[in-house]
């Protein structure tokens, strides 16, 4: 998770609260804040307003506004006269990376910070509002709405920050291994020792999203981010909403074709305000593209059960669920799986917490056409199979859990379990690309549970007893950040099948498939 920097800077003391403005100074009794806008760079003269949140999220009338003053975004706000939850937003004309033109109408980016209680203590901290800055504001606003205001916004902000970066495809830690701030972020300064790689994925982001973004009067870009948050918060791909996800994914691919001129336009507003800065190069922004787009087409896809009804009989979803608690980072969220492959999030977060990744696939057995599941009651042994592999790198496990023990009622109802003498077979490559396979023996019930026909996988414990048996931490990909795709299945094939909505969507043996039996498949990104 991110830390969340503090903001304190002392400067000239105001004696009206809420106002403020440029300039800068040592004077104790209010916070400031400066830095660089870009969408591209803001152009000289647009508008930065500090706004005053409440404990929603929600902009109060308490505000403090300066103005850019060169042709990089540059502002420098002093005067603030408030601490706590903090919006800072700046509107006007900017530079578009990719035609080297200022664009004719405005765009506003925010950015959101906490700011300390006034004090005494002189401190410079930068704030440089950005695409992934302002994605991050609006989904941790949205998610302190949501909680009714009891979501701490230092909290709030720490996991919108890390859950934007990887939706976007920007790195989340710098050169150092430390997290990444985007408000820290700066689209000119590719050549950063410790940013340079994620200020170029950034410019790759930024160049797309403006040529998908449409025209408009205002808020073209600002508009399209929020449609981005919303495919976010639902586990979908980005460009979801509004029907934009190809044209993101052309526009990265354009991006790293046209390196060169992104770079050669940035350079030259660059070199005009600040000779000392050092030119952009085409490898970097090439090497951010292919980055970006192995990310950005990410979303969580798989099959439901079944599509309306049989014989009148509504067929139940597949779903996962990620979080266990009722608050702040770890709140669960339960997905179910559409039948066009889609997410709808059932609950009103969208915090994922790599520590608790749960997997359920909701079973019922019917055993004739009209899906009143009058079947014989049955036992089954059968075996389960999994599979995790990161997108980036080596990192993978796979392998089986055998016997398991599925017993129908006759009525429709599955029951699950894992007896004691079940064997899990597995086979993995850790982070340094060595393979390590195996047996363990005795690995435990909680592994995999069943309750009114839900199978539940807790793939954190499914690969903790892995990493427990072999004495190797890297084989549990889910301890560190990243994307990987997933597959989870019973080898067995419950439930009418000929005919139905539940051969369709819930298949057996599907071309490609990593596992064998009925599954539920995905991508899941951690944080």
């Amino acid at each position: 998770m991110k830390y969340v920097s503090i903001f304190v800077v002392c400067l000239l003391a105001l004696s009206v609260a809420g106002c403020g403005g440029g300039g800068s100074g040592s004077t104790t009794g209010s916070n400031g804040v400066s830095g660089s806008g870009s969408k591209g760079p803001f152009q000289t003269g647009s508008t930065v307003t500090a706004y005053k949140l409440d404990a929603n999220g929600a902009r109060t009338t308490t505000t403090a506004t300066t103005t850019v003053s060169d042709n990089l975004g540059t502002y420098s706000l002093s005067g603030i006269s408030w601490s706590g939850a903090t919006e800072i937003v700046i509107t006007g004309k900017y530079l578009n990376e990719s035609t080297g033109t200022v664009t004719t109408n405005d765009d506003t980016l925010s950015a959101f910070v906490v700011l300390p209680a006034i004090g005494t203590v002189v401190s410079s901290e930068t704030v440089n509002p950005n695409i992934a800055s302002d994605a991050s504001a609006k989904l941790a606003k949205d998610n302190m709405s949501a909680s009714g205001g009891t979501l701490d916004a230092a909290a709030a902000i720490s996991s919108a920050s890390d859950t934007v970066l990887q939706a976007f495809g920007i790195k989340t830690t710098d050169a150092s291994g430390n997290a990444i701030d985007p408000n820290k972020l700066d689209l000119t300064k590719t050549g950063d020792a410790a940013l340079g790689a994620a200020n170029a994925q950034l410019l790759v982001m930024s160049a797309a999203l403006k040529s998908t973004a449409g025209t408009g009067s205002v808020d073209v870009v600002k508009n399209l981010i929020a449609n981005l948050v919303a495919d976010i918060k639902n586990g979908s791909a980005l460009g979801t909403t509004g029907g934009k996800t190809a044209a993101i994914n052309t526009a990265i691919i354009t991006a790293n074709t046209n390196a060169a001129t992104l770079a050669n336009n940035l350079t030259t507003a660059i070199q005009l305000v600040d000779s000392t800065r050092a030119a952009l190069t085409t490898v970097q922004i090439t090497n951010a593209a292919a980055a970006v787009t192995t990310n950005v087409t990410t979303a969580v896809k798989g099959f439901a059960l079944g599509a309306g009804t049989v014989g009148g009989v509504a067929l139940l979803k597949n779903q996962f669920s990620i979080g266990t608690g009722t608050t702040g980072a770890n709140t669960k969220k339960v997905y179910t799986i559409a039948d066009n492959g889609g997410l709808a999030a059932t609950t009103a977060t969208s915090l994922i917490a790599k520590t608790d990744v749960v997997l359920k696939a909701k079973f019922k057995d019917y055993s004739n056409v009209t899906g009143t599941g009058n079947g014989t009651a049955t036992t089954y042994n059968t075996t389960f199979s999994y599979y995790i592999k990161a997108q980036v790198g080596s990192r993978k496990i796979e392998g089986s859990l055998s016997p398991v023990k599925v017993t129908t009622d006759g009525a429709g109802n599955v029951s699950i379990t894992v007896p004691a003498s079940a064997v899990l077979t597995f086979s993995g490559t850790d982070s340094q690309g060595a393979v390590i396979t195996g047996t363990a023996t005795n690995v435990g019930s909680n592994l995999i549970q069943a309750s009114a026909s839900a199978l539940s996988i807790d793939a954190n414990a499914l690969l903790t007893s892995i990493q427990n048996k072999v004495g190797n931490t890297s084989l549990n990909v889910l301890t560190t950040n990243g994307t990987f795709d997933f597959e989870f299945g019973l080898g067995l094939n419950i439930g009418f099948d000929t005919g139905s909505a539940m051969s369709g969507l819930y298949k057996t043996g599907t071309a490609g498939a990593k596992v064998s039996g009925r599954r539920i498949h995905g991508v899941i990104t951690t944080i």
